[in-house]
């Protein structure tokens, strides 16, 4: 079994990555059609705390809400302090057996890690994309998706952030083509 720790290690660096090529780009559109790409790291930064919030044993209700106006100037910033105080909670010794109350239904704090890192990663190629960088995901990272995050999307409805894919990937499929079809991402140009 895969370290969990370091998928979503890997997960975060592929959007740190991304992120410092953002410069004044923070209006370009991303593959999610209402966010450009400060909504976007607003949306992994919202992801980051909620995780905290639940591995300290929040619920979902009790959530605290996203910025009613994201600021460009200190979201990087923000976005490394969410990461780091994600990293801490879910590295606590008693955090991948606990059962948290997420949105989308009570899972184990090693579902949820995986759950944290998938959509990091798919989030990470959206931001590739919007802003024209490298696409190619973690290998370790796309296999951990397709083997605990794929299923738990599939069992929630569609929306603009995962919609539901077109028909099969192409026979021989890469792991990158396969998670970015069954999450409604257009793999190719």
């Amino acid at each position: 079994m895969e370290d969990q720790e370091t998928v979503l290690d890997e997960a975060v660096d592929g959007f740190r990555r991304r992120a410092g090529g953002i410069a004044w780009r923070w209006e370009e559109p991303t593959p999610c059609e209402e966010w450009s790409v400060l909504d976007l790291v607003e949306h992994v930064i919202t992801g980051n705390a909620l995780a905290v919030h639940l591995l300290e044993g929040g619920s979902a209700g009790t959530a605290p809400p996203p910025p009613q106006t994201p600021e460009a100037a200190t979201a990087l910033q923000r976005f490394e302090h969410s990461a780091r105080l994600q990293r801490e909670a879910f590295s606590r010794a008693s955090t991948l057996g606990k059962v948290c109350d997420h949105p989308a239904g009570r899972v184990t704090g090693r579902e949820l890690l995986r759950y944290r890192a998938a959509d990091i990663a798919v989030h990470t190629w959206d931001l590739a994309r919007a802003l024209g960088l490298d696409e190619a995901l973690d290998p370790l990272v796309v296999e951990t998706a397709i083997s605990h995050y794929l299923p738990w999307i599939a069992s929630m409805p569609s929306s603009s952030h995962f919609r539901a894919p077109d028909g099969l990937p192409p026979a021989g499929a890469s792991a990158q083509h396969r998670l970015l079809h069954a999450v409604g991402r257009p793999p190719v140009r």
